[in-house]
């Protein structure tokens, strides 16, 4: 009511945010899309709330964009997506992949 929502405990993102402002599914282009979409699912979630994020991550921790389909996270735009969340699992992603690409979960809490 009053154009206000509660705050989420949890925030789900699946294979989605790397294809935000590219224009592929009728967004409009921004190179920040991605970037916008998890700041603003920061401020909808609740303060020690949590983010799910299933982004598509490159062995060798390289950023890629494979205009206009998807996006790969690594070393550059990674700390961009995430910035002002905690990473709460410990994981090395990069390291640990077993092929070029893949998309593992990343947790996070709103801090």
């Amino acid at each position: 009511k009053d154009g206000k929502i509660e705050p989420f405990d949890i925030i789900l993102s699946f294979s989605s945010v790397e294809h935000t402002g590219l224009g592929r599914y009728g967004d409009a282009l921004n190179p920040w899309g991605d970037i916008l979409a998890i700041a603003r699912a920061r401020c909808v979630t609740k303060v020690g709330g949590y983010l799910a994020l299933v982004v598509p991550t490159h062995k060798q921790y390289n950023d890629f964009l494979y205009f206009n389909a998807h996006r790969l996270y690594g070393r550059n735009r990674y700390p961009l997506l995430t910035a002002n969340w905690e990473q709460v699992d410990a994981e090395d992603h990069p390291g640990s992949l077993q092929t070029y690409m893949e998309q593992p979960t990343f947790v996070f809490r709103n801090e």
